[in-house]
């Protein structure tokens, strides 16, 4: 799913120039009570009749939860911020945060080829493709299409065999067969693939399932507890000009063995909003030189776009709140919205497990009214 561009002029984080860092030098700003924010969340669900919604709102070292509505249509339990769901393109910001742990180890460099990377597939790759670094996978400059789907990809189901990892190597290596969009290194084009590049050399290089070294890289050390495998009641909705459907119950005309086949090729990652909330308070104390993590200068370089595009980040300049991080995710029946702003130390997560024309725009608005 592409993150909000700055070309969107979405509430307050409307394009006004090019993006830089903000000094996070400046105090938190204060915040209203969190009865406030759960009476914002409610009105703001009942509104748009959404299934369930979960948000964290962070001020510095607090996180405030606010859940309302339910797990799912034809249940009556309701949302929990412990309740884990799948992170969608938000996982990106993990992915990034993940190899900047590898850079600072010496495991690989930001500007590590995939020529390197990939020895025993260099006279398999397009040459365009064996200068492209980690960096330009991740800023969305390596000339990769968006997706799997638009490329000419019947091929490449034939060869898949329903082992995820086997899997992703298999695409990753047919991905760098095929031609590439030009204007490598250029303007960003936004790119799932060149993500799901990237998790196969996590892969490859941890030696292990990508959730496996994402516990151990980033979740352990923060501390959190192993749940990535624990399996969720929560579902995820599609809206149907009058109605919610549950993903269970809901059928597509493209749902079928083809569709299912493309999304196991991405590493399923599920974080509570609870989890997910501690990931976003360590990038703000890494940015303010107050994380163990990584160095200020790893998080700095996180959060530092090429375009509009940082690593694992969309970066947009506000004239209030200065540089913000911000990305989306529409997947599956869920829609996620998250939102740094480093110079005052805040930060805003939504889950929702609903999805509807224009619940992007409506979850930045949301997003907006609760740190204004």
């Amino acid at each position: 799913m592409q993150p909000l561009l700055p070309t969107k002029p979405y509430g307050f984080v409307a394009h006004t120039g090019a993006s830089r860092l903000a000094s996070p030098s400046q105090p938190p700003a204060s915040v209203i009570h969190p009865a406030q924010y759960q009476a914002k969340v409610d009105v703001f669900r009942r509104k748009h009749g959404l299934p369930g919604l979960a948000v964290a709102v962070i001020n510095a070292d607090t996180c405030h939860y606010l859940c309302s509505g339910r797990q799912r249509i034809d249940a009556p339990t309701l949302l929990q911020a412990s309740d884990s769901l799948p992170l969608g393109a938000l996982s990106k910001a993990v992915t990034a945060t993940l190899l900047a742990r590898w850079v600072e180890q010496g495991k690989l460099r930001w500007d590590s080829t995939l020529a390197e990377l990939l020895p025993a597939w260099r006279t398999q790759m397009r040459t365009e493709f064996q200068t492209v670094t980690i960096l330009q996978l991740l800023q969305h400059r390596a000339g990769l299409a968006r997706d799997v789907c638009d490329l000419s990809y019947p091929q490449l189901l034939a060869m898949l065999g329903g082992h995820p990892s086997a899997d992703r190597s298999t695409a990753a290596r047919w991905i760098l067969q095929q031609a590439p969009l030009g204007g490598m290194n250029h303007r960003a084009h936004y790119s799932n693939l060149g993500y799901l590049i990237a998790d196969f050399i996590i892969e490859l290089l941890g030696g292990n399932t990508y959730q496996n070294i994402m516990q151990e890289q980033l979740l352990s050390p923060l501390p959190l507890p192993s749940q990535h495998n624990n399996p969720s009641p929560v579902s995820g909705h599609y809206w149907s000009k009058t109605h919610w459907f549950s993903q269970a119950y809901w059928r597509r005309a493209d749902d079928n063995d083809e569709a299912q086949q493309l999304a196991q090729l991405k590493p399923a990652i599920r974080l509570s909003l609870a989890e997910y909330s501690v990931f976003l308070r360590e990038h703000l104390r890494g940015l303010r030189g107050a994380s163990s993590l990584l160095s200020q200068r790893s998080f700095q370089q996180l959060h530092t776009p090429s375009d509009y595009y940082a690593l694992g980040w969309a970066c947009v300049q506000s004239t209030e709140y200065g540089s913000l991080s911000i990305h989306d995710s529409a997947e599956h029946g869920y829609r996620h919205y998250s939102l740094l702003i480093p110079a005052s130390q805040r930060a805003v997560a939504i889950f929702c497990n609903g999805d509807q024309p224009r619940s992007g725009a409506s979850l930045v608005q949301l997003a907006e009214s609760l740190i204004s």
